[in-house]
């Protein structure tokens, strides 16, 4: 299952790495991202845009974060996300994305327990199994830089479900809410 995964996170980050050549615009960013909005946690971005016209646009970002659900798990994530981003006038859009993601969950008391085949309880790792994490986010997104050039910064509130699995042979669903910021690092000049 593993090494499923982590194929397909290598496939998805290698047509990444083939689309964004002819992205135009370079973004990075942080967020807070609240698991359940109340299990705070983080997320730090990097974020290519292709403008395709003047009200649409495609990003795609790879965010890598943590959050921490006390008395029960903390939980390292990494994944990308595919989107459209439609705007409004020169400040406001609306965005959506679907995404994938490998997450990470550490345990938090005194062990883990599981049942093995034989039908016996035993004491397992800490740290829980490597889990894939498809998700699904809509958002706001608002440019917040000066008039002269509007999109240097932008803020975003974007609520999240994902899924970790497998988890006892199903999907857990979570929901989060991520807030942050971004900025343009650089434009690039669009292909033809």
């Amino acid at each position: 299952m593993f090494k499923k995964v982590f194929f397909t996170l290598l496939m998805s980050a290698g047509c990444w790495c083939l689309y964004a050549q002819n992205l135009n615009e370079l973004r990075t960013g942080a967020s807070w991202f609240g698991e359940n909005a109340t299990h705070p946690g983080f997320t730090l971005n990097l974020e290519y845009v292709r403008r395709h016209s003047t009200g649409i646009s495609t990003p795609m970002r790879a965010d890598a974060g943590a959050y921490f659900h006390p008395r029960n798990h903390n939980a390292f994530m990494f994944d990308v996300h595919c989107g459209l981003r439609e705007h409004f006038g020169r400040r406001f859009a609306l965005e959506q994305y679907l995404g994938l993601g490998f997450m990470l969950a550490f345990y938090n008391g005194d062990g883990l327990f599981q049942v093995n085949d034989k039908g016996a309880v035993v004491r397992v790792s800490p740290s829980g199994n490597p889990a894939f994490m498809p998700s699904v986010s809509l958002g706001i997104w608002i440019a917040a830089g000066k008039k002269t050039d509007p999109e240097r910064w932008a803020v975003h509130l974007r609520p999240k479900a994902f899924w970790q699995l497998p988890v006892n042979n199903l999907a857990l669903p979570h929901f989060a809410l991520q807030a942050g910021i971004t900025y343009r690092i650089k434009t690039l000049e669009k292909r033809k």
